[in-house]
């Protein structure tokens, strides 16, 4: 999930839209016995502004996971935004910057902290959704 902002520069744009699909690691889930179903999927916009890069999008993924009532395996559909800045000057450590470096922003650690941060405290099937659901 690399976009080479030389290539952008050069070619006169200050802007690009992009989609990756990406199979993070399992270990990212906060949930007990899951795994992603598929690669994610991140789609968004880039922009340029001077030495800063920022993007905004989106990132889809689909779980299979136990329920967090009855343990049988159930799926989970999640989708979270993002709208983040990258910055290549290292002196910006006190801004709330990615860094990237030599024009290539890798978006990978940003979609790994806006996966991890999405990731539901608990999920249910189907059936004990409703139950959940007639409780409150």
């Amino acid at each position: 999930m690399v976009i080479d902002v030389r290539k952008l520069k050069n070619s006169g744009k200050d802007g690009c839209s992009f989609c990756f699909e990406y199979l993070p690691d399992n270990s990212l889930i906060t949930l007990p016995c899951s795994s992603f179903k598929r690669p994610v999927t991140v789609t968004g916009e880039l922009e340029l502004a001077g030495d800063k890069v920022y993007v905004n999008g989106e990132i889809s993924y689909e779980l299979e996971t136990a329920c967090s009532r009855c343990g049988e395996k159930t799926e989970y559909r999640g989708l979270t935004h993002f709208d983040e800045a990258f910055s290549d000057d290292p002196n910006d450590k006190e801004e709330d910057f990615y860094p990237f470096s030599r024009g290539l922003v890798d978006l990978t650690k940003m979609v790994c902290d806006s996966l991890v941060i999405s990731f539901p405290y608990t999920v249910y099937c189907e059936k004990d959704e409703k139950e959940n659901e007639s409780e409150q």
